[in-house]
């Protein structure tokens, strides 16, 4: 059997793999920033649908977040960014159904 031999790839070739653009919808997509000071930033949220100073219920589009918490309060809902503060004791994250979407 003959040996086969590697294609070797240019390290320009990589580098420019590294810089180039992400998809175009990746700054859409939902992001969680969460600070340890008691702070949570959520990216691209579309709606609140529940909000108690223990829960907080958010559509993220394709998923929903519930962040459960002690004196959890909304800080802003500026465009797509929403602040929450309090102490976070848990967030989950939940697939919607197809029909939801």
């Amino acid at each position: 059997m003959a040996k086969r031999k590697k294609r070797r790839v240019s390290w320009k070739r990589t580098v420019s793999g590294w810089l180039s653009m992400p998809d175009a919808d990746f700054y859409s997509r939902p992001v969680l920033h969460w600070d340890c000071g008691g702070a949570l930033e959520v990216e691209n949220c579309r709606t609140v649908l529940e909000y108690t100073s223990e829960r907080v219920r958010l559509d993220l589009g394709r998923r929903q977040v519930q962040v459960l918490g002690d004196g959890l309060c909304l800080g802003g809902f500026t465009g797509r960014s929403l602040l929450i503060r309090g102490t976070v004791i848990r967030i989950e994250l939940t697939e919607k159904e197809r029909e939801e979407i």
